[in-house]
């Protein structure tokens, strides 16, 4: 593998989503009720998140948060990873994102815009929404910084009121896909503060 893939899997390894539902602290599960905005499906994310995840850049924590802005017509999410070192004293790497997702009306479709600390940019948009809101699969349009050709595929699986996983899959050109991480994050609680 190259230098700018093994860049890439590191950049995006903890990305998260940024698409997804939300179920406020307390709510029951998703309803299937129409939203009362197109962005709504994602307000099971809003709030603080923390959690752990692995793949081909080794162990890491992470924290993450969601958040509605510009008039509610974004969902932003900001991720910050810490990888464990795999040799003793060796400085730790790191990982930060941002996301925006958006409803595209043109389209009639969500796209999400991920911005990585390593310079790439992606672009996605649904594979897939089941029709609970409890799984997300999201397919890269295109990938800025990277050799032509690549793709990936980001999927968020809700697993209860406060939990989720993520799994980040890549595809070389004329290649198949493979998984290069997956996070399991919790809802950070008001008693319990981030780090």
């Amino acid at each position: 593998m190259s230098y700018a893939p093994r860049l890439f899997v590191l950049a995006l390894l903890t990305f998260g989503v940024s698409s997804e539902p939300t179920l406020r602290p307390g709510a029951a599960a998703p309803q299937q009720s129409e939203p009362t905005s197109k962005l709504d499906v994602f307000q099971y994310f809003v709030g603080d998140w923390k959690g752990t995840g692995t793949g081909a850049s080794g162990p890491s924590t992470l924290e993450r948060t969601y958040a509605f802005v510009l008039d509610e017509q974004f969902v932003r999410s900001a991720t910050h990873a810490v990888f464990t070192p795999s040799e003793e004293g060796a400085e730790a790497a790191t990982h930060a994102d941002i996301g925006m997702m958006s409803y595209d009306r043109a389209r009639s479709t969500y796209v999400l815009r991920e911005f990585h600390s390593e310079g790439y940019i992606n672009r996605y948009v649904p594979q897939f929404i089941s029709e609970d809101s409890t799984v997300f699969a999201f397919v890269s349009e295109s990938i800025e910084n990277i050799e032509s050709g690549w793709k990936a595929r980001y999927t968020v699986t809700i697993l209860g009121e406060d939990e989720f996983e993520d799994t980040f899959e890549l595809c070389p050109p004329n290649g198949e896909y493979f998984t290069s991480g997956t996070n399991k994050l919790h809802r950070v609680k008001a008693e319990e503060p981030a780090k």
